[in-house]
Order: structure tokens, then C-alpha cells, then sequence
């Protein structure tokens, strides 16, 4: 079976999006969406009522959500937010902080989604455990106008450029975006809420998975393609060598004996991320975001499963299968 050909099987039942591609390269190996649209009838002419009824589908099957469906990253950002406070030294990998089951800031809680608290954390072990608190925490100390511009190093809330139609650039939302576009100010709670991934941040499968080959690669941005010729010379963002070993060690701690354990259990050594975004339409979305070999990175891979619930239980197996396969070509 071929990695494209895999990917829709994964997909099979399901609403989201499967994205796979060289970490090194940014050549797209594998992109699906679901569901998907018979575009044979498009060959032969549909009526005004057959097109309406496709466009008005409340599945949105035409919509690519590979490229063009937005979702909040969720805790699949935390490891950026790893990368921004330690380039800028709000934290270090010594830095402990406490969680208790939440953190309250003003007169608002803002909950861990370990109800009873992780206890004291450094960043490998938030990462491992996804603790929200942790991360609150590391945002609140590196600020709004760090994590932007880490933000535009990584270009985020810009399409990728990869050589489709149609692609959407997401949001990274900051003070200036929410001044125009609520006439308010940007609050301590927003800072709090973009540090777990949650809010006003939006990403596409493919910019995950773009930025996840930078973490893998050593921090170069590739430009997606599938296409040979749309291939463009990555860019150094000039990550710090020794900071972004101790996010990668967090990223294997997560898969090997953290919350996307179900990844690993395909043959083959992952890292990644699990994240459960809320759905304001329903059920939490399920997402995933790994590369393998840990220790070697040659692929990376991203599963959106809309109202999926969990990453770690639906989305995280998704993509250790679909690495697993990549590494058995």
C-alpha cells in the first residue's frame, strides 16, 4: 500500500486531515482530507442543484483540510512555546514550576486538564505529561510579544506556500490582531490561553507539520511541495542547538512514556505531540504531530481527527502508523 493511499485508509470514517512529508526536503509523501467528493461528475457537468448541494454539504467536503481547514493547535504548540522561552531564556531546562490542578490568575482559574495537578515539572517533564499549568506558567514569564515574534520566525498565520490552490494562512492572532478586529486589548488571560495552543491561535495541518520539520531538522523551514520543482532551499531560523535538544528529549519522553505512548507502538522510535483542541461545535478535536526516527528524523507526520476527543488515543496511532510505513519503504 502507498503512504497516500494509507492515509486516506486512516482517514476512512473520520473528518480531518492527514499530512506526511520529509523533514529535510519538504516533500509532501502523503496528503488526504476527509471526507472527500465524487469530482467525476465535475467532468461531465452537474446541475445548479447537484452544485448546491455539494457546496451546502454541512461536511464540507470540498473543503482541503490539509491546507485550508484552521483548527487551534492545542497542546501540539507547546512545543513551540518550549522553543520561545527558552531562546529567550524565560525558562531554562532547570526551571520547576508547580502545578496543582490550575492556576489561578486575577480572579479567574485556569484548570490543568490533569484535575488533580502534575506537581513539580521542568520542561521535558510538562512536555512528556502535557501540563497546561507548566506552560501557562512559561508564557506568562516570556510574553505576548516574544511568542509573535518567535511566531513570524516560524510563519505562523502565513501560508506555507506549498503548491496547491487554495491554501489558508491560519491566525497568530497578538495585540495588534485583536485591537483590530475586537477593538480591545490584548489581556494576561489571552497570553495564558495562546500558550496551550488554545484561543485566538489557528493553524492548518500543514503548518504543523512544517513547523514540527523544523524541530527535527535542527530548525530549518522547508517548503512543502509535491512537486520536485516547487522544491526552495529551507531557511535557518537560527535555533539554538543545545535549547532545541531539550525539546526534542521532551518530544521522545511524551511518545515513550508520556501521553502519546499509542504512537510508539508501530516498530518504529517516535517524538511528537498529542493535543485535544476544543470544539465549540462539539466534540474536542484529536491531534498528533511526531517525526521518526526520534534519534534521525526523515519524516514528520500530522493527524487532525475533528470531534475525535482524544490525540493521544485516536490521532497519536494515526501517525505512528503512517511513520512506521514511511520507514518500511
Amino acid at each position: 500500500m502507498g503512504a497516500q493511499k494509507l492515509a486516506v485508509e486512516l482517514l476512512k470514517n473520520w473528518k480531518g486531515a492527514v499530512v506526511a512529508m520529509d523533514v529535510k526536503t519538504g516533500e509532501v509523501l502523503a496528503i488526504a482530507s476527509s471526507p472527500v467528493y465524487d469530482n467525476n461528475p465535475l467532468t461531465w457537468g452537474i446541475s445548479g442543484r447537484e452544485w448546491s448541494a455539494m457546496i451546502n454539504d454541512p461536511d464540507r467536503p470540498m473543503l482541503d483540510r490539509a491546507i485550508a481547514g484552521v483548527y487551534p493547535p492545542a497542546s501540539t504548540f507547546k512545543a513551540f512555546m518550549s522553543i520561545a522561552a527558552l531562546e529567550e531564556n524565560a525558562i531554562t531546562q532547570s526551571t520547576i514550576y508547580s502545578c496543582r490542578g490550575g492556576l489561578r490568575y486575577g480572579s479567574h482559574l485556569f484548570k490543568c486538564w490533569k484535575h488533580s495537578g502534575h506537581g513539580g515539572l521542568n520542561v521535558i517533564g510538562a512536555l512528556q505529561h502535557s501540563c497546561d499549568v507548566f506552560f501557562y506558567q512559561a508564557g506568562l514569564k516570556t510574553g505576548i510579544e516574544k511568542l509573535i515574534k518567535w511566531g513570524r520566525k516560524f510563519h505562523l498565520g502565513e501560508p506555507t506556500g506549498i503548491d496547491l490552490p487554495g491554501e489558508s494562512g491560519g491566525n497568530i492572532a497578538g495585540a495588534e490582531w485583536k485591537m483590530r478586529r475586537f477593538k480591545r486589548q490584548w489581556a494576561n488571560g489571552d497570553t495564558i490561553n495562546y500558550s496551550i495552543g488554545q484561543g485566538y491561535m489557528l493553524m492548518t495541518p500543514i503548518q504543523i507539520a512544517r513547523v514540527y520539520a523544523a524541530i527535527a531538522n535542527g530548525g530549518k523551514m522547508v517548503t512543502p511541495h509535491l512537486n520536485k520543482n516547487g522544491y526552495r532551499e529551507p531557511e535557518d531560523i537560527g535555533l539554538n542547538p543545545e535549547k532545541l535538544a531539550i525539546v526534542k528529549k521532551g518530544l521522545e519522553a511524551v511518545v515513550s512514556r508520556g501521553t502519546g505512548s499509542r504512537a510508539g507502538r508501530f516498530g518504529v522510535k517516535v517524538a511528537g505531540k498529542t493535543g485535544t483542541a476544543q470544539n465549540s461545535h462539539g466534540d474536542d478535536h484529536a491531534l498528533f504531530a511526531g517525526y521518526a526516527p526520534a534519534d534521525d528524523p526523515k519524516y514528520v507526520a500530522v493527524a487532525v481527527i475533528e470531534a475525535g476527543k482524544h490525540g493521544s488515543s485516536v490521532a497519536g496511532p494515526v501517525v505512528g502508523q503512517m511513520l512506521a510505513h514511511l520507514l518500511s519503504r
